[in-house]
């Protein structure tokens, strides 16, 4: 289980997902990350690599304990 750390509110506070691939593909399909990307002239692509690499996301393991 990851949960995907912003530094800012792009509704990803309460989510915790299953693998990064579904984490990936919900970042694709967020309206927040869109705006973002449009805003600096980027694909959302471009934009979510750039996110990553300058930390401002990051994933986080999270442990389940049954």
């Amino acid at each position: 289980m990851y949960r995907l750390w912003s530094e800012w509110d792009i509704g990803e506070a309460s989510i915790v997902f299953g693998s990064l691939d579904s984490g990936v593909a919900w970042l694709h399909a967020n309206p927040v990350v869109a705006e973002l990307a449009a805003e600096d002239n980027q694909s959302v692509d471009e934009c979510i690599q750039q996110c990553f690499d300058e930390g401002y996301f990051t994933w986080e393991i999270m442990e389940v304990i049954p």
